[in-house]
């Protein structure tokens, strides 16, 4: 059986390291648009309800 080398583990280690990363940087930009949009739609209904 080979094993393989610490450079081989340290690569498949590093690459889902950054995947993980990437993954939590994208979460992160999806609840900041999210909460933009539900800061805009909220500023919508105050001009609304001041307005009538």
């Amino acid at each position: 059986m080979d094993l393989p080398s610490l450079e081989a583990v340290l690569q498949l280690l590093n690459e889902g390291i950054v995947s993980i990363c990437n993954i939590c940087k994208s979460l992160l930009d999806a609840q900041g648009r999210t909460s933009s949009v539900g800061s805009t739609i909220e500023q919508t209904r105050n001009l609304i309800e001041y307005a009538e």
